[in-house]
């Protein structure tokens, strides 16, 4: 474990069971072997909708979501990724999800580090 992944992992809000996380996997795309049963898509792109929780550490989450570079993921209200009902998305739910975002994480230096931006109130 990266000493960046460590440190996410204790932050009140990776461990609280409030986020789901959303983030898209700039490397995979639509068809391509070995694809998790969870992916949606948008277009041809792979976008992941997962719980953070205990069990599993929001940097493993993002790891397994966000195969490439940049990470660019956001945590939104535990549950709202549950109104994602079809693995074929339509470009506004991405839009609604960056609105509805409490944090944005993204990858710097070739993703070796976090930039987390916490918004004060989700832009609603």
């Amino acid at each position: 474990m990266r000493e960046a992944d460590s440190v996410l992992d204790r932050q009140e809000f990776a461990q609280s069971g409030r986020f789901d996380v959303v983030a898209e996997d700039d490397m995979a795309r639509l068809g391509d072997p070995g694809l998790c049963d969870d992916a949606c898509f948008i277009g041809d792109r792979v976008v992941y909708f997962r719980s953070v929780d205990a069990g599993r550490p929001l940097s493993t989450l993002l790891h397994e979501s966000a195969a490439g570079w940049p990470l660019i993921a956001y945590l939104v209200d535990r549950g709202w990724s549950g109104t994602v009902q079809r693995r074929e998305l339509d470009p506004t739910v991405i839009e609604s999800c960056v609105a509805a975002a409490h944090y944005v994480i993204l990858g710097i230096f070739d993703a070796e580090s976090f930039l987390i931006l916490e918004l004060d109130d989700p832009l609603r």
